[in-house]
């Protein structure tokens, strides 16, 4: 027997996801990875960014709408971030820095739009309708638990949104203890349901960890009956106190930088995790899901990425962030958000004056050269040089 179900929740699947799902479970289109490393960097700019440190016009912009969240999710590398009581930038603001993004140029009028929670904003559906008039696709992250009937409703009335990508980290005990608050799972797996069927790509995330290695099968079974259409799975972000202190003094920043310290995942041996990696591919041909893990270089070197040797094997290692614009809550642009040093400030100032400066020129020459820096070797994006 065949064994897809081309039904769900009582209706028989749109064309296009019977088709995706026949090809996912005959393994022909697997890892699909356009969602996230879509735009390798090119041995053209990397040698470019190794000369000079100079970037071309931002690839798309990834905006930080707020830190404001209702979960408390124990790898959360915003956590120590939130006790300053910071606001949000107003709709105002948000929409003028949208606008001058827009005016310095951007490769693809493209945004991806990430929390905190981005639906903590009452505004959200203003930017988003922003984004629309100005004729800019959109991508929105969020964990999934503040999405009502009423939310996917006016989501699917939007033509601009291209994906929403909504976390879920395991089965209900497992997800509600990772995420810190009782009935999490309950809320985001509802979530997920009302945002399938829609116009836009419908993924989920899974950050793997010791906890929910055994689960892997099961998490991409309540996608696949949920109509996800694809399943994307990260590991868990560590790093060092001494990894750290050497990428402080590689690229000048104080020690008060860092915001957060994350020295766990080490419970997971080479084998757990390279295993944990194959059964990310073999339960998507099972169940007929696109499942697909990052950064791309785990594809080539699982046991070097989880060993953290991977700089010193591996030469041409790059990141997206080298030639995509972040801006963090503040509106100040940052080249990765796990490395919260400045470089302006988009409310108050130009990004024709921030985006090529000799500050941020100085940052990417140094990563480049360095083959990314210690914090770098175990980013869910690291990847290496194409072409």
């Amino acid at each position: 027997m065949f064994p897809l179900e081309m039904k769900t929740q009582g209706r028989l699947l749109p064309a296009r996801r019977r088709l995706r799902r026949l090809l996912a479970y005959a393994g022909l289109m697997f890892p699909y990875t356009a969602a996230m490393d879509g735009n390798p960097v090119s041995r053209r700019v990397y040698d470019r960014l190794k000369s000079t440190g100079e970037a071309p016009k931002p690839e798309y912009a990834m905006v930080e709408l707020t830190l404001r969240c209702n979960l408390k999710c124990r790898m959360c590398y915003q956590s120590l971030r939130r006790g300053g009581g910071q606001k949000d930038l107003s709709t105002e603001e948000i929409t003028g820095m949208i606008d001058g993004i827009l005016g310095f140029g951007l490769r693809r009028r493209d945004f991806r739009l990430w929390g905190g929670e981005c639906f903590m904003r009452d505004d959200i559906f203003d930017i988003i309708s922003h984004l629309q008039e100005r004729d800019c696709t959109l991508h929105i992250i969020t964990n999934g638990t503040l999405i009502t009937p009423r939310v996917a409703e006016r989501l699917g009335e939007f033509r601009n949104i291209r994906s929403v990508m909504v976390s879920l980290d395991g089965l209900a005990a497992t997800h509600d203890r990772i995420r810190g608050a009782p009935g999490a799972f309950e809320k985001t797996y509802e979530g997920i349901r009302l945002l399938s069927g829609g116009r836009f790509t419908l993924s989920v995330m899974t950050v793997l960890q010791k906890e929910n290695l055994a689960e892997i099968e099961a998490i991409v079974r309540l996608c696949a009956e949920a109509d996800v259409d694809h399943e994307f799975f990260i590991p868990e972000f560590r790093c060092t106190r001494a990894e750290l202190d050497e990428t402080s003094r590689m690229l000048g920043l104080p020690d008060e930088t860092w915001t957060f310290l994350s020295e766990g995942g080490d419970d997971v041996s080479r084998d757990q995790f390279i295993g944990a990696l194959d059964e990310v591919r073999r339960s998507g041909r099972r169940e007929g899901m696109f499942t697909y893990y990052a950064p791309p270089v785990l594809r080539r070197f699982p046991g070097e990425f989880h060993s953290g040797a991977i700089r010193e094997r591996v030469l041409g290692l790059t990141c997206s962030n080298l030639q995509k614009l972040m801006v963090d809550s503040r509106g100040d642009v940052v080249l990765c958000p796990f490395m919260p040093k400045t470089f302006g400030n988009l409310v108050s100032g130009s990004l024709d004056d921030i985006w090529n400066s000799e500050d941020m020129r100085s940052a990417r020459r140094k990563l480049a050269c360095g083959n990314m820096s210690p914090l770098c070797k175990r980013c869910m994006i690291l990847d290496s040089v194409r072409g």
